[in-house]
């Protein structure tokens, strides 16, 4: 899966979660098989410096279109 299409879709989901898109940055295309995993980083379209990490995962195919989950990481520690 293209890697702004990821970025495009986790932005567009996360903002029906937390009402504010997130500008989204991944690394690279996303292997569109189910379990794979990549780390992306989100910042705040508003300007702000604060950024969070995210994982993305395909949890599913079907007809050939990867059913991504978006999992904001936990910063705590």
């Amino acid at each position: 899966m293209p890697e702004k299409a990821v970025e495009q879709k986790a932005s567009e989901e996360l903002a029906k979660q937390i009402g504010l898109a997130p500008v989204v940055d991944c690394p690279e295309d996303l292997v569109s098989r189910s379990g794979a995993t990549m780390s992306c980083t989100l910042s705040d379209p508003n300007g702000s410096e604060q950024k969070y990490s995210m994982t993305v995962r395909v949890v599913s195919l079907e007809n050939g279109v990867a059913k991504l989950k978006f999992a904001i990481d936990d910063e705590s520690g």
